[in-house]
């Protein structure tokens, strides 16, 4: 599990280090489903994460500030992003979230690149992300409860695929 998780993390880091250009196709094979013996994330870690969320403070982290030619990046990236969203390209936005993320760990990034990778299709790269967000940020109670929510949408998403997976096999 977490070989899987540190792969699909190896790869996302990747494409935002050396992105490759929008027309080489989707960030993910929508055709290769994970079998059914391979969940991504158990009823426990829910579990887990929503008492955390229970926990989770009623504002957000502190935002760190950043400065010069990192905040004109950041800036730029979260605005193609932002644009590429609101045009429906969720894999392009996923992919300037997750640069300015790179550049700046800052949770909203993380929160808006996972929503666009769950739009694009991209499942297993989202759960990856919301669980980063999760694991390594200190969300507030609502974009806690947002993330958990997201993870348990998308749990029954790919139950659903391999389901509709192991019942087209011969």
């Amino acid at each position: 599990m977490r070989v899987l998780l540190l792969t699909i993390l190896i790869s996302i880091a990747a494409a935002c280090v050396n992105p490759q250009p929008d027309d080489r196709g989707p960030l993910i094979d929508r055709d290769a489903v994970p079998p059914l013996d391979a969940p991504l994330i158990t009823d426990a870690q829910l579990r887990r994460y929503r008492v955390r969320c229970e926990d989770a403070p009623s504002s957000p982290e502190p935002v760190q500030p950043l400065v010069g030619a990192d905040e004109h990046r950041v800036r730029e990236l979260f605005a193609r992003g932002r644009e590429h969203f609101e045009r429906e390209e969720y894999e392009q936005a996923a992919r300037a979230m997750h640069r300015a993320y790179d550049i700046w760990p800052n949770i909203s990034l993380l929160y808006n690149a996972a929503r666009a990778e769950e739009r694009a299709g991209a499942l297993e790269e989202a759960v990856t992300s919301y669980r980063l967000l999760l694991d390594e940020h200190h969300p507030d109670q609502q974009l806690c409860m947002r993330a958990v929510d997201a993870l348990e949408r998308i749990r029954g998403e790919l139950r659903a695929l391999r389901e509709e997976d192991e019942l087209a096999r011969p």
